[in-house]
């Protein structure tokens, strides 16, 4: 139906309705005055007025039928605009359903295009399209021109992967050398050879490998050296076992920490130095960068250093931090300030 025909609907429907309620009301009205006075002087009425009684009551009907029909055509000029705006709302998303599926293709078109339209070459021969079945995935040829040969050409050649140092045992080392301040064996480097270093060298280190790639056995004979040579060192470590699974057994090395003194931080609380709680190496941290780091400073602003080493090694860094953010800044802190203390 056009936008004609359904204004012309709306408009009789509207109409239709007032005048149809009209007529009816005013006929309704009539229609009950009539059979009143019929009832109240029936046998006093003369024979015209009877007459036009009865042509009262005629028109009186003539009107309800008309109000109903009325009614009926109301009703289905209503429906009609139903229909109407049911039938543009479809039209509508049929539509926008359309120019979606458009948008679709010229998307996946692009989309071929682009990773099967292959660029001219150096001879500047015109692009060219990859004969493929229907479906194939590729991946875009990247440009392999002139430049970009020579550009591959200047770049140095890589050098070959260095080969790993083999094994030793540490225990051989320090029966072959002598273990002291000046002199604390760190692995073996290039060729095998011995690498020492001074312990007041040691300042910031971290131990980075895959599980079971050697970090522990690393850290655990640089902490026996320097407990050799007198330094005060603080493990913290919340998988510490006395015996491992593979048999290592540190139980010699927990003893020689254990007897060293006991830290005091806050006062009265005494810490052992070697911690396996994430509370109190937590507190130990705090300790260290603040109380303990203050100390120091103000020690070394007069002139006095006869503050004792501490060295410090600390495992499992992400689980700590994990259940005690605060513990990152108390770290920072403490290799900022802690190599001059």
């Amino acid at each position: 139906m056009s936008q004609v025909e359904s204004t012309y609907v709306k408009k009789e429907g509207a109409g239709g309705k007032i005048a149809a309620w009209f007529t009816f009301t005013s006929t309704a009205i009539l229609l009950i005055i009539t059979i009143a006075l019929i009832i109240r002087n029936w046998n006093a009425l003369p024979v015209v007025g009877f007459a036009i009684l009865l042509l009262l009551f005629g028109c009186a009907a003539l009107g309800v039928i008309y109000g109903i029909i009325r009614v009926i055509l109301d009703l289905r000029a209503r429906h009609q605009t139903l229909r109407i705006e049911r039938e543009k709302h479809e039209a509508e998303l049929a539509r926008t359903t359309h120019e979606m599926e458009i948008q679709r293709r010229e998307f996946a078109l692009k989309q071929h295009l682009l990773l099967t339209r292959v660029g001219a070459d150096e001879r500047g021969n015109p692009p060219y399209l990859l004969n493929l079945p229907a479906g194939t995935r590729i991946t875009a040829l990247p440009s392999y021109n002139a430049a970009s040969r020579q550009q591959q050409a200047q770049l140095p050649a890589a050098s070959p992967s260095p080969e790993l140092p083999g094994h030793y045992d540490l225990l051989q080392v320090y029966k072959n050398h002598d273990i002291t301040p000046d002199s604390l064996f760190l692995g073996k480097g290039a060729g095998d050879e011995y690498f020492f270093i001074n312990a007041n060298d040691l300042c910031h280190g971290a131990f980075s490998a895959m599980t079971g790639g050697g970090k522990t056995i690393v850290e655990r004979g640089i902490i026996s050296q320097l407990l050799c040579i007198g330094h005060k060192v603080i493990l913290a470590d919340l998988k510490f076992a006395l015996v491992t699974e593979s048999g290592l057994d540190y139980r010699p090395l927990a003893k020689k920490m254990l007897s060293q003194e006991q830290l005091m931080i806050d006062g009265s609380r005494a810490l052992p130095c070697l911690l396996r709680r994430e509370d109190e190496i937590a507190r130990l941290l705090h300790w260290l960068a603040y109380d303990e780091m203050e100390r120091r400073i103000d020690m070394r602003v007069n002139g006095n250093f006869s503050y004792e080493t501490l060295d410090v090694f600390l495992e499992e860094l992400i689980a700590l931090i994990s259940s005690h953010p605060e513990a990152v800044a108390d770290i920072t802190r403490i290799i900022a300030l802690g190599s001059a203390t």
